[in-house]
């Protein structure tokens, strides 16, 4: 058991700091258009962090979080084939000179959708994560967790409303007009 949380707390800890490259150098990458390479270190860095819930079940051991695993693991898992599907998307349209307009509309209808239900599975996680701590009762930690689940659906549907809109007008400009 040991040895499972020891590997999870390095790869949680690969992940954060790749988390902190991307939120330092955004800038600088999103300036010389390196959106591909932003993408596969999101991809690694969900990959890090994907052993996260098997073992927050194993040290927890509740009910409610074998069914919380689940969807950890399957958000993460989404999160990851979203990045490389964009990672790929964004290669290619480099590779084909594609037009921007079509390549932003390609890259709403393939991230929004899928990105969207990553999202809802990822704040039904947090919400078993919150059972289990008050079960546990890690009072504080299940009130943290419940308010970034009410949070998380709240932003997430905010997001991808206005991604829904981008494509909506992406679309009435190209078919409509």
């Amino acid at each position: 058991m040991i040895p499972i949380i020891i590997s999870t707390l390095v790869l949680g800890w690969i992940g954060i700091v790749l988390f902190v490259i991307l939120a330092v150098k955004f800038p600088k990458l999103a300036k010389n258009n390196e959106f591909g390479f932003i993408h596969i270190l999101m991809a690694f860095m969900y990959a890090m962090w994907l052993p996260i819930p098997i073992t927050l079940y194993e040290i927890l051991h509740t009910d409610s979080l074998k069914m919380g695993m689940i969807f950890g693991t399957v958000y993460l898992s989404m999160m990851i084939m979203t990045m490389s599907l964009q990672t790929g998307h964004i290669v290619h349209s480099e590779k084909v000179s594609q037009p921007q307009a079509i390549s932003n509309h390609l890259m709403a209808t393939l991230s929004g959708p899928f990105e969207l239900m990553a999202n809802i599975l990822k704040s039904i996680w947090v919400i078993f994560l919150a059972v289990a701590f008050w079960k546990q009762q890690y009072v504080m930690m299940a009130n943290l967790m419940g308010i970034i689940g009410i949070l998380i659906t709240q932003l997430s549907h905010q997001k991808n409303k206005c991604k829904s809109l981008v494509v909506l007008r992406l679309w009435s400009i190209k078919y409509v007009a």
